[in-house]
């Protein structure tokens, strides 16, 4: 009975984890929408954020309103997230996802320069369209 107490008042004292978010920038239909990015979400337990179409802009303004904190895509909508003045400097990343075309090829490091806290395993690049093994980066 004194275990189960000391793991009630733990659990009731110790704040939860902060909850993790996610911007949906491509469909659910494309296998990296619901495969690699979806399905993940639900095994983790993280927010996510959707956007009807795809526009830096609004994205930008979706991540510093809700906290983004993982993106996932093609290439070119990390690029284009990276090269946007409108992201705070201070914007934290810890996960980052992206296939489907070839990213160019210092993305991989540009990316862990802006966003070191991204560990390993917490940034992936899909080989091919065809493969949906990811590798981490």
């Amino acid at each position: 009975m004194g275990a189960t107490m000391e793991m009630i008042t733990e659990m009731a004292l110790t704040p939860p984890p902060e909850q993790g978010a996610l911007l949906m920038a491509v469909p659910f239909f494309h296998v990296t929408g619901c495969l690699s990015m979806l399905l993940k979400t639900f095994s983790d337990g993280v927010q996510v954020v959707m956007m009807r179409r795809w526009n830096v802009d609004e994205a930008i303004r979706l991540m510093v309103e809700h906290k983004i904190n993982i993106v996932g895509g093609v290439p070119a909508i990390m690029m284009a997230i990276m090269q946007s003045p409108k992201l705070p400097k201070d914007h934290v990343l810890t996960g980052v996802s992206y296939g489907g075309a070839p990213p160019p090829g210092r993305m991989p490091a540009d990316i862990k320069k802006r966003w070191p806290e991204i560990g390993m395993g917490k940034l992936f690049c899909y080989v091919s369209a065809d493969d949906q093994s990811p590798l981490g980066v």
